[in-house]
């Protein structure tokens, strides 16, 4: 329902002037039954209020669904579609009774699969890459920082910015570093911002690392690989060199149980593992890898966690 309504635009017909079926369906040349019955169901759901003919959207579906929002969903929205999702929630009988699990590829851009952050709560990724930079602390001076599953580059651009002296060594897939590099020349970079492309469990790293930073890579992994790939980064980091991950990883509290409720469910029906860590879990990995002074917090802008460990 909400998918063909997005499809059709429904939402930003209403907030602009197209707000009764009749004129809806006349103005998408369809039957206007089909619109009536679509409207009625969005209605039921809370994100259209009807009053009589009349429709206007909710403050919710103003915000998030109407295409000349700032907050549209934009690119997000494709995602509620896609075809993992779909596939997994088909399966999902299956799934529950532990028959099989489903199998996810990452993103074009990125480690996360397309649906991630629809998934978590429709993060905004700018947001998380400012909330990210502001946090991490590293030396001031000439440090060389590897970009572990670097993606479009967002992560270690942001860090090059703020530290003036820093040189970025990113790692990912040759079709993901080529957007990175574009976005780090447009950034003016030049060659504090190089690249090493090919996996990320293989591809040497190079040494002699001041720190090192993972945004959103854990998920594609399991834990012996997420294990092989820490001490990697252990190896190549020089004494006392930093490792900073940023990882949507779960917490068994009440809150985070109520704000992130059907996550697991989509985790479930989509991901390989069928389910993200918890920041537990990636706290032993990191002490099995050789890693101490592990310290985690939450960034709420990014709807993850920062965990920081020393080599």
């Amino acid at each position: 329902m909400l998918n063909t309504a997005i499809e059709l635009e429904l939402f930003t017909r209403i907030a602009h002037g197209t707000d009764t079926a009749n004129k809806i369906a006349a103005e998408l040349g369809v039957p206007a039954r089909g619109i009536r019955l679509l409207c009625d169901s969005l209605a039921g759901s809370g994100l259209i209020i009807k009053d009589g003919e009349d429709l206007q959207l909710s403050p919710d579906a103003a915000m998030f669904l109407d295409r000349r929002s700032p907050s549209y969903l934009a690119s997000a929205a494709g995602t509620l579609y896609s075809t993992a999702l779909l596939r997994g929630f088909e399966r999902l009988t299956d799934l529950v009774r532990g028959r099989g699990s489903a199998q996810e590829s990452p993103g074009p851009s990125g480690c996360q699969p397309d649906w991630f952050d629809v998934a978590r709560g429709l993060t905004d990724p700018a947001a998380a890459v400012r909330a990210f930079a502001n946090t991490v602390s590293f030396p001031r001076g000439p440090i060389k920082i590897l970009d572990i599953g670097a993606g479009d580059g967002a992560y270690g651009i942001a860090i090059a910015e703020r530290y003036r002296e820093a040189i970025i060594v990113a790692v990912d897939r040759p079709a993901a570093l080529k957007v990175a590099q574009e976005n780090a020349a447009r950034a003016e970079l030049g060659t504090r911002y190089q690249s090493i492309p090919g996996g990320l469990l293989a591809m040497p790293f190079g040494k002699d690392y001041d720190a090192a930073i993972i945004a959103g890579c854990l998920l594609q992994l399991d834990p012996a690989q997420i294990i092989v790939l820490m001490k990697r980064i252990r190896d190549m980091l020089k004494k006392a060199g930093q490792l900073t991950i940023l990882e949507f990883l779960l917490e068994d509290t009440p809150d985070f149980a109520r704000e992130y409720a059907g996550f697991g469910l989509t985790m479930l029906t989509a991901s390989r593992r069928g389910t993200a860590y918890s920041t537990a879990e990636v706290q032993d990995m990191l002490r099995s890898s050789g890693f101490g002074s592990i310290e985690s917090r939450r960034l709420p802008d990014a709807h993850a966690t920062l965990l920081t460990a020393l080599a």
